[in-house]
């Protein structure tokens, strides 16, 4: 059993890669990144050339992107400069996430050193497939990702349709992203960081959405959630299914602010029918202060 400390340590480990040799803007791989022209094809073909050079593919500062349903390779690394933004263009109807990886849609599960960094957004674009229905169909997620050794860092998650990410595969370091959207009325099944990851460590998640804030999800394990604040959402979940398997989860230093405004426990919940004691799984909460 890896301690909850450590938890940090092995997802940084992992992380950690050669840095990238030069940068590529996406206007010079050919996007246009006016906010009203379709530039799923030319970032593709920039994803795929940049990770296959070593390369970071830069969003300039200030410039949004349309974009349909981006696969990300194995070496992606993603950078969004300041105000930057990727933003989901015209409404897709089968449900594929915005932005993937190999093994959410087939069996390759091989994915590997995934980077996205920077001060922009990655937009969901969530309002054309609300309907304030947690029924409606095919709502794509905004981050879907089966990886090992990823890297999520300072960008923000607006608006998913539904989920704002799901997180599969081994060490990832998730470090000051922020994930907005309206309240579940509106937004509903929004949740915000969904972990069903080994070794993995969250530090300075800023959450305001319309569903679980971080929840985990079967075989989540050795994960460390640390200096969060959840402003609006259900909190802190662990699993939201019967029979869930779950070890080495540790909730700590993490600030809930209203509108959380049911009772702790259930802003800090363990929801799953569990093969096994709390106890036993090490799923442990410190220092959850409720703001009132």
């Amino acid at each position: 059993m890896v301690p909850f400390a450590m938890a940090a340590v092995f997802a940084a480990a992992a992380v950690r890669s050669n840095p990238p040799s030069d940068v590529v803007h996406a206007i010079d791989a050919g996007a246009v990144c006016d906010g009203q022209t379709d530039d799923t094809v030319a970032l593709q073909g920039a994803l795929n050339s940049t990770a296959l050079n070593g390369s970071i593919l830069e969003i300039p500062a200030g410039r949004t992107c349309l974009t349909q349903p981006l696969k990300l390779p194995s070496h992606t690394r993603l950078h969004l400069g300041d105000a930057a933004v990727i933003k989901a263009g015209a409404k897709w109807t089968d449900g594929v996430s915005m932005l993937y990886t190999a093994g959410v849609y087939d069996s390759d599960h091989t994915t590997t050193d995934i980077h996205i960094t920077g001060k922009g957004t990655l937009d969901g674009s969530g309002v054309q497939w609300w309907t304030g229905s947690n029924k409606t169909p095919n709502r794509p997620k905004l981050l879907e990702l089966d990886a090992t050794g990823v890297e999520i860092k300072d960008i923000t998650l607006l608006d998913a349709a539904s989920w704002h990410s799901l997180l599969m595969g081994a060490h990832y370091e998730i470090i000051d992203v922020t994930i907005r959207s309206p309240n579940y009325t509106i937004a509903p099944n929004t949740d915000g960081l969904d972990i069903a990851a080994h070794y993995v460590h969250i530090s300075g998640a800023d959450i305001t959405n319309g569903d679980d804030s971080i929840c985990m999800k079967t075989p989540a394990k050795d994960v460390l959630v640390e200096n969060s604040i959840v402003r609006q959402g259900n909190g802190l979940v662990v699993g939201t299914s019967d029979k869930a398997a779950f070890q080495n989860i540790t909730f700590r230093s993490t600030l809930l602010q209203p509108p959380c405004t049911v009772p702790l426990s259930l802003c800090c919940s363990v929801l799953a029918t569990l093969k096994r004691p709390a106890s036993q799984c090490r799923i442990q909460f410190f220092t959850i202060i409720r703001h009132k």
